[in-house]
């Protein structure tokens, strides 16, 4: 769901096919996503992951102030991509979870985007899915205090306390200190992962192979608090 170029284009530009049509482009990759989700729920999968970086293009500053300079409204542009999510996930199988990932992107263990999820944190609650991933991995992503508002559904927050970025390990009670910190904002329908994955790229992040294994064996020694 990286929609965030064409969308911006649309401004500049008419593009071949749509034009300034925007609510045609929200109704057709909505409608692309439905029957990918249809397919793989044909072909047995029960559980979907999709790892979405289109919020977080928001919550940076620096990206900001492009779309500004083009004359869009951030509030306008996270409509947009809310509408998407919501069409997307409009015929949802009934047996089938989906959760997404809020990436902050990881190349080589060097992010894209930097910032606090306090503007988007409101607008993405409200989306069907049935569970979200949140990098909480450093100082960027803030507290866990805009999360409070799943407090009341039945989402689960995943939190992603574990670096996949740096070679620093985790230790086992600075983990389940900020855990039980984001539980006590987010309340009981919360579990843990590693903030991304080991390898989001073909090239890998600079983490030696055994300093990753300590970090997964480490996530499984948290299953003490969970």
């Amino acid at each position: 769901m990286i929609l965030v170029d064409h969308f911006l284009q649309l401004g500049i530009k008419d593009t071949p096919y749509y034009g300034n049509d925007i609510d045609q482009v929200i109704e057709d990759i909505g409608t692309a996503f439905q029957a990918a989700i249809q397919d793989l729920y044909d072909h047995d999968c029960r559980y979907l992951q999709i790892d979405d970086t289109s919020w977080t293009y928001m919550i940076d500053d620096a990206f900001n102030e492009k779309v500004f300079a083009l004359g869009y409204k951030k509030e306008e542009i996270l409509d947009w991509f809310s509408r998407v999510s919501k069409k997307a996930l409009e015929h949802k199988p009934e047996r089938m979870a989906i959760a997404t990932h809020f990436c902050k992107g990881n190349f080589k263990g060097n992010p894209l985007f930097s910032g606090f999820y306090d503007s988007v944190a409101e607008v993405i609650s409200k989306l069907p899915y049935d569970g979200f991933f949140v990098e909480y991995d450093d100082e960027r992503s803030g507290s866990f205090e805009p999360w409070k508002v799943l407090k009341d559904t039945d989402a689960t927050f995943v939190v992603g306390l574990i670096s996949t970025k740096n070679t620093v390990l985790e230790t086992h009670d600075d983990i389940k200190k900020r855990y039980l910190e984001a539980k006590s904002v987010v309340g009981d329908n919360i579990a843990l992962s590693p903030q991304c994955g080991f390898a989001s790229v073909e090239e890998g992040n600079s983490i030696a192979e055994e300093i990753q294994w300590k970090k997964i064996d480490l996530l499984v020694s948290c299953q003490d608090f969970l």
